[in-house]
């Protein structure tokens, strides 16, 4: 890229006050340069209009000494005698590459690298970016990428179109359809697959005699945040999103006549009694006794749920697997 030069338009002509070799780097003027450029570098010419004409780049003024870079643009350094003129100049490379840089057809006036103003409004095209952050973004046409993550609002009026995983944590406000080829997340949610579980035992349960205890769940239907494991604390769900989540479960017991049957939800170890969260049997039969309950409840990250059995009936009671189950769908933030 050119180098930045500087200009006057009240430079007065000085002379030499001391001679100058052929190799010399240092020129001493009578007088001073008042009227010159202040700034560094600029143009002069040794003997202008004549045979011994040289011009010379000034790269620094010190009182009346001038250090110089010698046989500039096609001129060759020779020796001056004192007295000969100095004049600052406006030379054939400072004109050839002002219309160099003015004819370019290629990049932004043949300058390669960052050209993207920071406060200006631009329009870009054909252009890649490459992992951007963008801010509140509005996009007219079609999204489409990898991908994208987003930390303001997305608001699109086309169809926003992303092959991977698409995170916004602010609102995303769409008139057309969105499609994303693997996660749609915001908020820390994924849209397209939102928790979900619905576990359920493959064997009857011992409930000791008057004792709330966890049913315990081997299996699972669907668990698509992975909040349940079937090796460890098998009785529980543990919340992964934080949200209001839509609780089922069910307890069921074998035939016996003697005593209560209870069947309760509870978060982190605490039923919810006196609510949707609680159903109560007195008298079970000598049937099957199936006690469903259900709610709505919120659950912080880390909250576990459980559905709890109690029976009464002076010994200890197997549950009947086929009828026993945990329910847990995030509805909403």
């Amino acid at each position: 890229m050119p180098t930045r030069r500087f200009y006057s338009n009240t430079p007065p002509q000085r002379t030499l006050s001391v001679s100058l070799t052929s190799s010399g780097t240092s020129a001493t003027i009578s007088g001073t340069f008042a009227g010159w450029p202040a700034s560094f570098p600029y143009f002069a010419v040794l003997e202008i209009g004549t045979a011994n004409a040289e011009i010379v780049s000034v790269t620094n003024v010190s009182g009346s000494v001038a250090t110089i870079v010698r046989g500039q643009d096609g001129t060759v350094a020779v020796a001056h005698s004192g007295g000969a003129t100095f004049d600052q100049v406006v030379i054939a490379k400072d004109l050839d590459e002002a219309n160099a840089h003015t004819s370019a057809n290629s990049g932004v006036h043949g300058i390669s690298g960052s050209v993207v103003g920071t406060s200006d409004a631009q329009t870009l095209t054909n252009k890649t970016l490459t992992t951007p952050t963008i801010s509140s973004p509005t996009v007219t046409g079609t999204l489409a990428g990898a991908n994208e993550t987003l930390s303001g609002t997305l608001g699109v009026t086309g169809n926003t179109t992303v092959g991977g995983t698409l995170g916004v944590t602010g609102a995303v406000t769409t008139s057309a359809g969105v499609t994303v080829g693997t996660d749609l997340t915001v908020s820390g949610v994924k849209l397209n697959k939102p928790p979900l579980f619905v576990g359920y035992p493959t064997v009857n349960q011992s409930l000791p005699n008057n004792t709330n205890t966890a049913i315990l769940f081997d299996s699972e239907v669907v668990d698509t945040a992975n909040g349940h494991s079937a090796t460890v604390n098998t009785s529980r769900y543990t919340c992964v999103t934080a949200g209001w989540y839509n609780i089922t479960g069910q307890v069921a017991f074998l035939g016996n006549a003697t005593g209560v049957r209870v069947a309760e939800l509870a978060v982190n170890g605490a039923g919810v009694p006196n609510s949707d969260f609680r159903t109560e049997s007195i008298n079970a039969g000598a049937s099957v006794t199936i006690l469903p309950v259900s709610g709505l409840a919120y659950l912080a990250v880390g909250d576990y749920l459980e559905v709890l059995g109690l029976q009464t009936s002076g010994g200890a009671l197997s549950t009947d697997f086929r009828w026993c189950n945990l329910a847990a769908q995030w509805v909403s933030a």
